[in-house]
């Protein structure tokens, strides 16, 4: 016991004996923390009234405090020990090792949510705030009212929307969800499960509005043995992803839309991570180490390229597009597509003398891309999870209407 408290004072005293050290010697090292938006990344400048007045100390040590040399490895380190013994923050262990998002996996049972009768307020200044946003009935059908607005001023214009629910991991795999959440599925009636999802759904095959529940089309691919997400995931697999291009493609085709055909390759395997999403759990936890999978799945995106692109498309997204991205940037249907990460930034993909081309524009939604859905692009497609109808998207939709009304009124 002695040798263990040296060790361990040891240990401490030489941790804080280096920051120290690096700190008087002005060395700043560090490692990147997935998603750590509290980071007070601009130093603040001293200046003689400041520290008269005291605000340089305080900013200092707000500054100083997310700073410090080798803070960051040592956030990794101690969540590194958390997540080997079980305890985890925003995502969760279930059974066989699964991981899962903790806020997606509440909203699929309607568990602990936002309740818009109490006093809780909503936080929509921050990004995770706008993501993770919650409207209520009104909103939602405010919005779906918005949605069918657009889809009749689209067609009539001979343009297409298309509406791509994206799938939750808790939904499709809810055999293997941390226990808790696994009894608390055994109370829960299907009907109280996945409301959103089914409510959105519920209007647009109502209204004859083009859409892709991608939860039937994974729960599907499931039942024929095929792994949609990765163990070591929280977002889709190429095979899910792939897929949903694949649906996406043909039911534009069967509308009347110019693409070419798609097929499918066989599926491929691989010991190795084949892309972002089969390990993005181990990024936002910002771990150093965790297991792989026993397997990663894939498949390639075969085009059809004697039909000529000429189709533009617009995309409002989540983070679940970036799936479908990384097949686009190597391949795509589309003559160009410009694709909006919420409402942050976008992303153009587009041929230019045959060659396909990128660029990624630090701005979000304008004014000039509410003219451009009108007379550059023909089909607009709307993407967001099962679980979230976040701000970015309402606000979208209300501000194109309004823009498609002032269209006709004039």
């Amino acid at each position: 016991m002695k040798f263990i408290k040296i060790l361990f004072v040891s240990i401490f005293l030489f941790i804080i004996s280096s920051i120290g050290l690096l700190f008087l010697c002005r060395m700043k090292f560090q490692t990147e923390l997935i998603g750590d938006t509290q980071i007070v990344k601009e130093e603040p400048k001293l200046r003689f009234m400041e520290v008269l007045s005291g605000n340089y100390q305080l900013n200092y040590e707000k500054y100083f405090g997310t700073n410090f040399p080798l803070r960051n490895y040592l956030v990794k380190g101690m969540n590194q020990i958390l997540y080997n013994f079980g305890s985890v923050n925003i995502i969760e262990k279930g059974n066989k090792n699964d991981l899962y998002l903790l806020l997606w996996t509440k909203r699929y049972l309607l568990y602990d949510l936002y309740n818009v009768n109490n006093n809780n307020l909503q936080d929509i200044s921050s990004l995770a705030g706008r993501i993770n946003y919650e409207a209520n009935e009104k909103e939602i059908q405010e919005y779906l009212n918005n949605i069918k607005y657009i889809n009749n001023y689209l067609e009539k214009k001979n343009k297409k929307l298309i509406y791509v629910i994206t799938p939750n991991k808790a939904e499709i795999y809810n055999e293997n969800m941390p226990i808790r959440f696994k009894v608390i599925e055994k109370i829960t009636t299907e009907e109280n499960k996945s409301k959103l999802r089914k409510k959105l759904i519920k209007y647009l095959n109502e209204n004859n509005i083009l859409n892709i529940d991608a939860t039937d089309s994974m729960l599907k691919l499931k039942k024929t043995g095929k792994r949609v997400f990765p163990i070591k995931g929280i977002h889709w697999n190429n095979i899910g992803s792939s897929q949903i291009i694949y649906e996406m493609n043909e039911k534009l085709r069967n509308t009347g839309i110019t693409l070419p055909r798609l097929e499918l390759s066989e599926i491929q395997t691989s010991k190795e991570p084949t892309n972002d999403s089969d390990i993005d759990a181990k990024n936002l936890l910002n771990v150093y180490f965790i297991k792989n999978d026993p397997w990663y799945y894939n498949r390639k995106l075969i085009i059809d390229d004697s039909t000529e692109k000429n189709v533009n498309a617009f995309a409002i997204t989540t983070s679940f597009f970036y799936s479908i991205q990384e097949y686009f940037v190597r391949n795509m249907p589309f003559n160009k597509i410009k694709r909006f990460d919420y409402d942050q930034y976008n992303v153009e993909l587009y041929y230019e003398n045959k060659n396909l081309m990128s660029k990624i524009n630090q701005i979000g939604i304008t004014e000039q891309d509410y003219q451009d859905i009108v007379d550059k692009y023909d089909v607009l497609i709307i993407e967001h999870t099962s679980m979230a109808l976040p701000k970015s998207h309402i606000e979208f939709i209300n501000n194109l209407k309004n823009y498609l009304k002032k269209l006709e009124e004039k």
